[in-house]
């Protein structure tokens, strides 16, 4: 039964727990519900990365705000790395090629992939060199119930598209070294989610991390990330072109012309492009491994009533 096993645990546990929660549905089940209350109610803190994700928990599960923080997720000091294109392996050889859209990550359907594959036939009659890279491997879980479908299926509409050699998969993990590479030499990071309720986007942060225009989907954790003052997400999800924000790019659900029309927009308007760059990497600069580290340890150590010490070298 789904929660058993966390449930469980922390029940037996004799020392302080601290835990994150990296999705908080709303209206949630039952079920869900009880697990969530207890594995919050026997935490000593909980942490969430996102202010949507800390309503949600106050406002569906009634967790007590005071017990609430707000910790970002980290993301990768990259601001004066430079990567040697001809260093590069194989797969990252994209000499040649320009613009670059990247997804990494694990592959599934929610992330609605099949919309940027589409989108590129629209940005190709202007940009006949683009190139879509979709890194990663296929999410365990959709392996298990569809093995490779999702993926032939991209492969098979590319083909269908006339954009075959305008899209290229890497079929595996990446290590961070490897994921920093394949955003220092994009030129946009695309996020087409089909579905609005994500807290906490690990790529999103990084894409942040690297200075990468972001453009994507209103999901919770984008809308509040890219936007300065987001407003109610209600609103957000009526928008029916490309919102220009000062982090990023919101375009609607499942609109592929919408996506065309904010990476085409883009690419003509460097200075556009330049500044939200610039306010990505402001963004960043809070949110990086290192202070995200010493958040956390602070944290800890609050927990465990020890004074705080000097900073430790993380």
């Amino acid at each position: 039964m789904f929660g058993c096993h966390i449930v469980g645990l922390v029940e037996k546990l004799r020392k302080p727990m601290v835990v994150t929660f990296h999705s908080v549905k709303p209206n949630p089940s039952i079920r869900l519900k009880k697990v969530t209350n207890t594995v919050a109610g026997k935490a000593e803190a909980v942490i969430v990365h996102t202010k949507s994700g800390a309503e949600l928990l106050t406002t569906y599960y009634e967790v007590d705000e005071g017990r609430v923080h707000i910790i970002p997720h980290g993301s990768p000091e990259t601001s004066q790395r430079i990567v040697d294109m001809t260093c590069l392996p194989g797969e990252l050889k994209v000499l040649g090629h320009h613009p670059i859209l990247l997804n990494f990550g694990l592959i599934r359907p929610s992330k609605g992939l099949e919309y940027a594959v589409k989108a590129l036939t629209l940005v190709k009659e202007k940009h006949p060199d683009v190139l879509l890279l979709i890194a990663g491997q296929t999410h365990p879980s959709q392996l298990m119930v569809a093995g490779e479908k999702y993926r032939r299926k991209l492969i098979k509409l590319a083909e269908k598209m006339g954009v075959k050699e305008n899209v290229r998969f890497i079929n595996r993990f990446l290590d961070e070294g490897e994921i920093v590479k394949c955003l220092m030499i994009s030129d946009f990071y695309v996020i087409p989610y089909t579905g609005q309720e994500q807290i906490s986007s690990g790529t999103l942060a990084y894409a942040l991390g690297c200075g990468k225009t972001v453009i994507s989907t209103p999901f919770r954790h984008a809308v509040e990330v890219l936007l300065d003052e987001p407003p109610h997400l209600n609103e957000i999800l009526k928008i029916r072109r490309a919102l220009f924000g000062r982090r990023g790019v919101l375009v609607p659900f499942k609109d592929e012309k919408a996506l065309a029309e904010a990476i085409l927009t883009l690419m003509e308007d460097e200075d556009l492009r330049k500044s939200i760059e610039k306010e990505a990497l402001k963004y960043a600069f809070n949110t990086s491994w290192r202070k995200v580290g010493e958040r956390h340890l602070n944290l800890y150590r609050n927990v465990l009533c020890v004074e705080a010490a000097a900073p430790v070298n993380i």
